[in-house]
Order: C-alpha cells, then sequence, then structure tokens
C-alpha cells in the first residue's frame, strides 16, 4: 500500500519531516514492516537572496535606476537579483504534481514596490537568458504607485540546480508632466514567494486543520525579504565648496562656475546628463578691522532679475547652459 500526495502544513516547521505509521490489528496477515518513515528531508526558505546584483553569465554592472528631481533620467535600469533558496525550491504546477497534471499553483515570485512617486511607471522584466531551464511568465509586468505588485509564475525550473532569477526594473526615458517628482526619495522593493494562504482550515471545527481546497495547492505564507533600494530620486544639483572669496584694495577674487554637463562622454559612457539651471551663490563673511567673530552671510541665486555683472555666458533668465559658463565678481 502506497500514500503519496498528503499535504501538510510546514508552518513553523523546521529540518526533516518523518511519518509514524501502526496497524490496528494483523488478524488477516497484515505485516507493519517499518513504523517511521523520513518524508521530507529538509524545510528552507524558497528564496535564499535578494539583492541589488545580476545573474550568472551578463556582463552588466549591476545598480539603481537614478533621476533627478529635474526630471531628468540618469540610469534607467536597475537590476534585481533573486537567487533560489535551495534546488527544488522553485517548481511549475506539473513539477508540483505527482501525477504528471499539473496541480492549482506553481511557484510564483512577487515583488512590491514602495515609495513610487505618483505618475512614474517602471517596467520589471525577469532576465533568465541562458538559463535552460528555467521560464517565467510574464514576460514583463508594469508598477505604479497605485499597483505596485508584480507577480511572476515559474513555467519550468532545474529540481537539481539553484537557479537565479534577475529582474529589470526599467525607467521611461522621458517623464512627462504627470509625474511628481519634486524632492529626494528612494524607491524600495521587497520580495516573497507567492500565492500567499494559511494552507489548512482554522474556523471549521468539523475540518479543523484539514487542507483547503479554495486556496489550491501549494500556498505560501508571506515571507517578505528585508527592502532594497532600486531607484533614488537625487537632487539635480552640484556642490561646490570655494574656500576664499576676497576683495581687499585692488584685489578682488572673480568666480567663473562652467556648466560642463554637455562633455562628449554620455550617459551611457560615465557622463553627465545635459541640463541647464540657476546657480546659488552661498556666501559666508568674516568680519573686518580686527572684529571678531562671523560676519553675515548673504546669498545670490541667479534669475531674470539677478545675476552676475559682467553677464558672461549666462542667460537672460539666470540659467546657465551646458557647455557654458557663468561669472561672478
Amino acid at each position: 500500500m502506497t500514500i503519496k500526495g498528503v499535504r501538510i502544513d510546514a508552518n513553523g516547521k523546521t529540518g526533516a519531516q518523518s511519518v509514524t505509521a501502526s496497524l490496528d490489528s494483523g488478524a488477516n496477515g497484515y505485516v507493519l514492516l517499518t513504523s517511521s518513515s523520513t518524508v521530507i528531508s529538509g524545510l528552507g526558505s524558497g528564496i535564499g537572496t535578494f539583492a541589488i546584483g545580476v545573474r550568472t553569465g551578463n556582463s552588466a554592472n549591476p545598480t539603481t535606476t537614478t533621476i533627478f528631481t529635474n526630471k531628468t533620467v540618469a540610469f534607467r535600469t536597475g537590476s534585481l537579483l533573486v537567487t533560489e533558496g535551495f534546488a527544488s525550491a522553485w517548481r511549475s504546477a506539473t513539477q508540483n504534481s505527482n501525477s504528471g497534471v499539473g496541480v492549482n499553483n506553481g511557484t510564483q515570485i512577487r515583488l512590491t514596490f514602495s515609495g513610487i512617486p505618483t505618475g512614474l511607471t517602471l517596467t520589471v522584466t525577469p532576465n533568465i537568458s541562458g538559463t535552460a531551464a528555467l521560464s517565467m511568465t510574464p514576460t514583463s509586468a508594469v508598477v505604479t504607485t497605485s499597483a505596485p505588485t508584480a507577480i511572476f509564475t515559474v513555467n519550468g525550473s532545474s529540481l537539481t540546480a539553484t537557479e537565479q532569477v534577475e529582474f529589470d526594473v526599467t525607467s521611461p526615458a522621458t517623464l512627462g508632466s504627470t509625474v511628481q517628482i519634486s524632492t529626494p526619495l528612494s524607491i524600495t522593493v521587497v520580495a516573497t514567494l507567492y500565492p500567499l494562504g494559511d494552507g489548512v482550515t482554522t474556523s471549521d471545527t468539523t475540518k479543523l486543520n484539514a487542507p483547503r481546497e479554495d486556496q489550491g495547492y501549494p500556498t505560501f505564507l508571506q515571507a517578505d525579504t528585508s527592502p532594497v533600494t532600486i531607484a533614488n530620486v537625487v537632487s539635480a544639483n552640484t556642490t561646490l565648496l570655494i574656500p576664499l572669496a576676497e576683495k581687499s584694495g585692488t584685489f578682488d577674487t572673480g568666480i567663473a562656475i562652467a556648466n560642463t554637463t554637455a562633455d562628449p562622454f554620455g550617459t551611457s559612457g560615465g557622463g553627465a546628463t545635459p541640463g541647464t539651471g540657476t546657480v546659488k551663490f552661498d556666501f559666508f563673511g568674516s568680519n573686518v578691522n580686527g572684529t571678531s567673530g562671523a560676519g553675515t552671510a548673504c546669498t545670490l541665486t541667479t534669475s531674470s532679475t539677478n545675476v552676475p555683472s559682467p553677464r558672461v555666458g549666462i542667460n537672460a533668465d539666470g540659467t546657465v547652459p551646458a557647455a557654458e559658463r557663468s561669472s561672478c565678481c
């Protein structure tokens, strides 16, 4: 007599799992040769590691998406690397079956994003090229602030090798007026196996702890990984320290600021993203004539009504164009 396909509630259990059998009568010649047997050799997390990274064999450098507060996209794509917890953790619906007919659920990976600005749409694409056994659907998904989850189903997997999937998270190249980005922030993401469920009945006393048919098989408890920062919105400015600015007699310090964002390297080659903007000077003066203590600080921000004199290489609205420079006396 063989019993197979018996479901168990693995919540909170660790290590190997065994079954114990007994006969209530041997009168008909039945003999129980083995009273116990190991049915599960071990239990472990379905997701081993979750971090910024790229799949083995991918020559690209792992990175995060970077967007400036002026809506310029510096780096469009960030890469997440999910590693299987053990060799047979990820299974298709058919691989979860012992009859050759798929059960209700295959393994799914759910990614949940936090901090997506209103109006921004990110595309999530699983990168599994070069992995012969692993296949997933959908081929891509989108996430927004109102729909922050992406769910991917394993349709095939190796049961003898620990596999990896890289998820590439991509921002649009150009952000429209509906994208609400004005202050620096971070977009984070967590991962868990899916679909979620408690697996066994708890309310029906006649079937207490019996497998739940309505949730299908298998189901997982939510076990989100630690959050990983996949995208950053950063200030579109650069801070420079000028240690000395002085006017004394005929000596008068001149300050020149160069906007070199139109360099020839390009954003893909490590160069800057071309852009224009105003310049803000913060002056921290020192008292003269032997008076102790700091002087009065003052600020100058270039604008259409407040530009340095002489105005060299600066637009009439106070912005400094790429490849030009402004000067202030």
